[in-house]
């Protein structure tokens, strides 16, 4: 789900992008640049990230709420 800014944060911030998984399982989300900078709060289950150059996952921190 996309949610657009207040008004007072138009000119910084483009849209939130909520995703949220109801049912405790695998899930993969691909990220790619739309050339604007992003930043990921992940407050669930730990987070394994895929780097497709040397086929590894790594474990993520969580964010603290």
């Amino acid at each position: 789900m996309q949610l657009p800014p207040q008004d007072l944060l138009k000119g910084l911030v483009k849209h939130y992008l909520i995703i949220d998984q109801k049912i405790s399982t695998a899930q993969s989300y691909r990220m790619f640049s739309d050339v604007n900078p992003g930043i990921v709060f992940h407050l669930k289950d730990p987070f394994l990230q895929w780097n497709e150059e040397n086929l590894t996952t790594q474990l993520q921190p969580n964010a603290e709420r």
